[in-house]
């Protein structure tokens, strides 16, 4: 794993776009922040990058179908 093989050098480390989350509303706020996001972003990402909102709905379901496969593959609940 890429991780593992960096785990050791301090230059390296995780890292994420501090957002303000309200109800479906996400507000990305411009600062770095050190850790690892709770949940991705990326459909909000898109929809705000203007992509078609059929677009965006269509994966939508198809991660949530994913995480769906992933949890029963591995008998438990994804971690938001």
């Amino acid at each position: 794993k890429l991780l593992d093989e960096f785990k050791n050098d301090e230059r390296i480390g995780m890292y994420h776009m501090a957002c303000s989350v309200q109800r479906e509303s996400v507000t990305f706020l411009y600062k770095f922040t050190k850790g690892v996001c709770r949940s991705s972003y990326g459909m909000n990402c898109a929809s705000l990058a203007g992509l078609p909102k059929n677009v965006v709905q269509r994966a939508q379901e198809m991660a949530r179908k994913f995480e769906e496969s992933l949890s029963a593959a591995h008998g438990q609940q994804m971690i938001e």
